[in-house]
């Protein structure tokens, strides 16, 4: 098998042990609130930076000032669809 962590379960039984599944655990348990935070953050970034730049990529001063780009980038789509 490949490389990795090894799973020995003990978060999960130190969760089940003391009954608190779901929000609970998560609140109580500040490391894993902590790194769900964190990925929480990365993904709301990511998704308003691809709303940014995709209403970038429409702005006519965008498409004048890189007019070869955006037509290059027009003809390969042309000739792949």
């Amino acid at each position: 098998m490949g490389g990795g962590a090894v799973a020995s379960g003990d978060f999960d039984a130190a969760v089940a042990a003391h009954d608190q599944q779901g929000w609970r655990g998560l609140i109580n348990n500040k490391k894993a609130l902590g790194l769900a935070t964190f990925a929480s953050l990365g993904g709301v970034l990511y998704g308003y930076n691809q709303g940014v730049f995709g209403q970038v990529q429409v702005m006519e001063e965008f498409v004048c000032r890189y007019y070869g780009t955006v037509s290059d980038y027009l003809d390969l789509v042309a000739n792949v669809s």
